[in-house]
């Protein structure tokens, strides 16, 4: 075992610190350890919260900086300049970024949003008749046209919904004025670091149409924004598209970015987007509706990283509501918790399926309660994870295991005890490993561990018992923001994989874990309710329109249940700020009313709402409208 005895930087999160200390090897092998960091010039990207301003780093040291709102910063900068950097009085945390993951996996009117909307005659149904609905088989919004909103009809005008996504298709009929013009104000493009405005669009529109194939004069044209997997387009149909919630509303699209090493983007392209959101709608002196359906897992879950933080603020500080998804987790084996006593242990099992290349492990306590905490092979090789000393370097069988035993930061009183595996050889020692956890001091007794999103896992993957709840992905688990999740329309029942708060009910408002001590419930409404509220999620029809084909598709997850509420908060937000009726019509409140006017699911066992499954209830924003 080799044992770095040295004291990490505080100002610094843990897993960066692990980060900065890991050799290139070990980069190499986590995906985890290595996102932020740019092989090409050896630079890394990460996260700083700070006071006043940032001129002294600009004149200091070589570093590239990006400025967010409310005093949060990206900065790209060489390994021994970071430390150099924590050491300034006024920076006051750093942390690293985070890959991010898609939330994959009937409906507006099943959202009640049919009920303020004005007819919309400009789609077409598959058997040709006029009046649309996102979902097929919710029936026509034409039937509740004259159910609008104390005769006013509510279509998102005068409000922008901005999706961060994967880009959208501008070609769509459905993101279209009547005149054929776009609906899009701007387009974000962080793959090319481009932006696009509504003229831009427009020009690139007209040349389009022109050819199928996306040529002009015989030669290929750029497609602003373009979304090669239509996710992003997708959720825009929903939440704004002209046969979706906000049919009216004006459009900011964001295609993230992706990290230096792999596939997904990471958080700090998300902070990126959503401060270029803020500012453009500022700009604009407009409302906003954000969309985000992207999660992780890293984290304490409880609201303490600097993205979720940051998420706070930006909803604090502006007219905006900022929805995300909850999550597909909750019926995937990624989360565990427990809550023992003093002298009592809990063995959990993990089971490691072949040709796994990286596994990060996350035990997250109350720094107070002391454990012994042992980590076992699938040989039943031992090493004690909790033991004096910060970073630990050992290994089992085929497997190279870094262990960090954290302590509280000045955002967080959680204390992290954090193991990464990695392949000695080509992949991770398959079979059961196990986390041995022994209370030796104990004042609560509550832990959660959590691995890696499913999405970066194999199927077989897992804890051999998990623990559905807790399962709500980051940064949904915010405060300020809406944490949406899913239900089935058609069925009225809960969405197994949509991601589920903290604990399990009981009949005594309270919740505690799955391991039949009562005695150690918490009180549910100290530990915050979420998620906040649940969308249709499960087969959705989408209607695609283009200059030549119409098309329906059908998607699941808590992706295709945030536009709902995304869309919806623009109606609430046009009824309120736009016609002058509510200038507060944003932020808490407008999560208030949606929670107020949210109805039970009616056959679900979690029908009593509030609860850590079904948060307040289904959607529905007719009866959140104020009475």
């Amino acid at each position: 075992m080799i044992l770095y005895g040295k004291a990490m930087n505080q100002k610094i999160e843990n897993l960066l610190n692990v980060s900065l200390s890991a050799t290139r090897k070990e980069l190499e092998n986590s995906e985890s350890l290595s996102t932020g960091f740019n092989w090409r010039d050896d630079t890394w990207e990460i996260i700083v919260k700070y006071s006043g301003t940032l001129e002294n780093i600009r004149k200091k040291y070589n570093v590239y900086i990006r400025e967010l709102l409310y005093n949060y910063a990206i900065i790209v900068t060489d390994k021994n300049t970071i430390e150099l950097i924590s050491q300034e009085t006024n920076i006051d945390y750093i942390e690293k970024p985070k890959s991010i993951y898609f939330q994959l996996e009937r409906a507006k009117s099943a959202a009640c949003a049919n009920n303020v909307r004005a007819g919309n005659k400009n789609i077409v149904n598959k058997d040709g008749t006029n009046g649309s609905d996102v979902n097929e088989n919710a029936g026509s919004m034409n039937d509740d046209i004259s159910n609008a909103y104390n005769g006013t009809y509510l279509s998102g005008k005068g409000v922008i919904v901005a999706v961060i996504d994967t880009g959208i298709d501008i070609l769509s009929e459905e993101f279209r004025k009547s005149d054929g013009s776009t609906r899009i104000l701007n387009i974000y493009d962080q793959t090319q670091q481009t932006e696009y405005n509504e003229e831009d669009i427009n020009a690139y529109l007209n040349k389009a149409i022109v050819n199928k194939d996306n040529t002009y004069n015989g030669r290929s044209i750029q497609i602003p924004g373009a979304d090669n997997t239509q996710h992003g387009t997708n959720v825009a149909v929903i939440a704004c598209g002209r046969s979706g919630v906000a049919y009216e509303a004006d459009i900011i699209a964001v295609k993230m970015g992706y990290s230096y090493n792999n596939q997904f983007p990471r958080t700090t392209s998300l902070m990126d987007a959503i401060d270029y959101v803020i500012r453009k709608a500022m700009e604009y002196e407009k409302p906003v509706a954000i969309n985000i359906s992207y999660g992780f897992n890293y984290g304490d879950h409880d609201g303490n990283t600097l993205l979720e933080r940051y998420i706070n603020d930006v909803a604090a500080g502006y007219k905006c509501s900022i929805c995300i998804g909850s999550g597909n987790e909750a019926d995937k084996a990624v989360h565990y918790g427990n809550i023992i006593k003093q002298g009592q242990t809990d063995t959990v099992e993990i089971s490691v399926s072949e040709y796994e290349h990286s596994i990060d492990i996350q035990i997250w306590k109350y720094y107070w309660d002391v454990y012994r905490i042992m980590l076992a092979g699938p040989d039943g090789t031992q090493f004690n994870i909790s033991g004096q000393g910060y970073i630990n370097r050992f290994r089992i069988l085929d497997t190279d295991i870094i262990s960090l035993l954290g302590e509280p930061s000045p955002y967080n009183l959680y204390q992290e005890i954090y193991i990464n595996l990695q392949p000695s050889k080509d992949y991770i020692t398959p079979g059961i490993w196990k986390i041995i956890i022994y209370g030796e001091s104990i004042r609560q007794g509550v832990y959660n561990i959590w691995l890696p999103s499913s999405q970066s896992l194999n199927t077989a993957t897992g804890f051999v018992k998990p623990v559905p709840y807790d399962t709500i992905t980051i940064p949904a688990t915010a405060t300020g923001c809406i944490s949406v999740g899913a239900y089935n329309s058609y069925t009225g029942a809960y969405a197994a994989f949509s991601g589920r708060g903290k604990g399990v009910w009981n009949k005594d408002i309270r919740y505690t874990y799955n391991n039949g001590d009562n005695n150690a419930a918490v009180n549910y409404i100290d530990a915050g309710i979420k998620p906040d509220i649940l969308a249709p999620g499960v087969d959705i029809k989408i209607r695609k329109q283009t200059a030549y084909e119409t098309d329906i598709v059908s998607v699941t997850g808590t992706s295709y249940a945030v536009p709902f509420v995304t869309g919806g908060a623009a109606l609430l937000m046009q009824w309120g700020i736009v016609m002058g009726n509510d200038r507060y019509m944003y932020g808490e409140k407008l999560k208030a009313y949606l929670r107020r006017g949210a109805r039970p699911l009616g056959i679900e066992m979690h029908a009593a709402a509030p609860n850590p499954v079904t948060g307040y209830g289904r959607i529905c924003i007719a009866d959140s409208m104020p009475v």
